[in-house]
This record gives structure tokens, C-alpha cells and sequence, in this order.
């Protein structure tokens, strides 16, 4: 998307009265706080082309053109554009209620009728589209970001794992008791529950059980007992 201040709108005129795009690009000629670089076509196929090739910031579309009409524009690009992507202002004839309705439902972004408007309504409601366009392409990307960054947190969220609740553990071995009803040493639950490394030692009473010589104290009181 073009930052309208930081160059010209380009804009798409598609209409086949060669005297109506005269006066379009004359209306935007006149403004003093933007430029605009206008380009013209007759017919919807030279306008699809024009479209799809330069991808302009504005479209300003006639309703009747002589191989279709401009709700047919908006269904050939519908499928192929994000909505934010689709900047079309419907130029239509007095009376045309239900073409401006179809046209909105169709994805244009607003409307002008011929006859009723002045150069600074054409000026207003391009630049206003413009706009519109430029912030919802900013809300989609920051939508999108957001999205990946979710993702990602759900991914390393994942590999975290921790133990909680009752464990059941056999008083005598102290092996656990699984979800599969299977019992696995201490350690091999830990290891596959949770992220914790173990290593092995030998505690202060355990090697005085164990290696009576080194400790015949405590051998001694044992034999006591």
C-alpha cells in the first residue's frame, strides 16, 4: 500500500465517456494537499488488465462499460484480492439505489453519482478511500503478526511439560503408576513428564546403610535396633 504522504495516489479511471474521465482527472488535478497520477481506460477487460498489473491505490469505476459492468469487476477480483486491497469507488446514475448496494456488498469501498457531485467530493472520498485502504492494511498486518506470535508461543508451550495433581506412587519401591496403568521407576516418569534432567547420588544415610565399613557407627546402631 502507498503512503499517500509520502508520493502520488495512483489512481485507475475506468470509464468509457472520455468526458467524464477528462473531468475526473481535471477534479484531482486541482488539489493542494496531494498529487495524483491518473491512468485511463475504456472498457472492464483493460481495466482488469490495468488493475492486476500497477495495483493502484484508487479505482474509480463507472458502472456501465461497454463489455460489462463495474459489479462484474468487483466479482473477477473479489476472489483474487484481500478486502483491504480492493479501494473501488462506484461512479452510478441517479435512481441507482440497488446498484449501490450491490456494489458495497460486492467489496467497493463507496460511491459517487454522476451528476451529483463536485470536484471536491471526488477529491474527499478517493483520498478517504485511500486512507480507509492504508489503515486497514495496517490492521491486517499487525493481525497477522499477532497470529504468528501466537503460534509460536502455542509451539513453545508445547514442549513444556510439568507434573501437577496426585501422583500415584507404590509406598514400598516408590515406582509410579502411569496413565497406562504401567509402573516405571521414579526417575522414568519424572524423564517423560517433565522437563527435569536427574543424576544419580548417594545420600549421607543411605551410604552408611550401604557401606557399613566406611560407617560402623551408624552399622552398629542399625544392628541395635
Amino acid at each position: 500500500m502507498t503512503n499517500i504522504h509520502d508520493g502520488p495516489i495512483r489512481i485507475l479511471i475506468i470509464d468509457d465517456s472520455e468526458d467524464d474521465r477528462s473531468s475526473y482527472v481535471r477534479y484531482l488535478s486541482q488539489s493542494d494537499t496531494h498529487t495524483f497520477e491518473c491512468t485511463e481506460v475504456e472498457t472492464l477487460e483493460a481495466g482488469l488488465k490495468q488493475f492486476r498489473q500497477s495495483r493502484p491505490d484508487c479505482v474509480l469505476l463507472d458502472y456501465l462499460l461497454p463489455d460489462g459492468s463495474g459489479i462484474d469487476f468487483l466479482e473477477r477480483i473479489a476472489s483474487d484480492y484481500l478486502p483491504h486491497e480492493i479501494r473501488v469507488i462506484m461512479l452510478t446514475a441517479h435512481g441507482d439505489e440497488n446498484v449501490v448496494l450491490s456494489a458495497m456488498q460486492k467489496g467497493a469501498s463507496d460511491y459517487l453519482r454522476k451528476g451529483d457531485f463536485s470536484a471536491e467530493d471526488v477529491r474527499q472520498t478517493v483520498v478517504r478511500t485511500v486512507e480507509r485502504g492504508a489503515l486497514l492494511h495496517q490492521l491486517h498486518t499487525h493481525q497477522l503478526d499477532k497470529t504468528r506470535l501466537i503460534v509460536k508461543l502455542q509451539a513453545a508451550l508445547s514442549k513444556v511439560k510439568r507434573l501437577s495433581g496426585l501422583i500415584p506412587i507404590c509406598a514400598g519401591c516408590k515406582k509410579v503408576r502411569d496413565e497406562n496403568d504401567s509402573w516405571q521407576e521414579v526417575e522414568v516418569y519424572i524423564r517423560e513428564h517433565s522437563d527435569a534432567m536427574l543424576t544419580h547420588g548417594i545420600c549421607p544415610d543411605c551410604s552408611e546403610t550401604l557401606y557399613p565399613r566406611i560407617y560402623p557407627d551408624r552399622a552398629r546402631k542399625s544392628d541395635a535396633t
